[in-house]
């Protein structure tokens, strides 16, 4: 568990980190988000294309119900 956590990365405000995220992003064919937050300011921070068909996009929702898990 030590060494997953380890392999953990945060995005911070730098420019340069957002783009990396970016340009991550628009390379992969697979998505997937663990304990993802889904805040609408994340996402769009992230600006994934979510055209259908465009990616194979997967994400947890541990804890998440009704409209909440409806709208991620």
């Amino acid at each position: 568990m030590l060494d997953a956590a380890r392999g953990i990365t945060l995005l911070h405000e730098k420019e340069s980190d957002l783009q990396e995220a970016h340009n991550l992003l628009t390379a992969a064919h697979r998505i997937c988000f663990l304990g993802f937050s889904y805040h609408q300011l994340n996402l769009s921070r992230l600006a994934i294309d979510t055209r259908a068909g465009s990616k194979l996009t997967f994400g947890t929702a541990r804890g998440m119900i009704g409209r909440e898990l409806m709208a991620v």
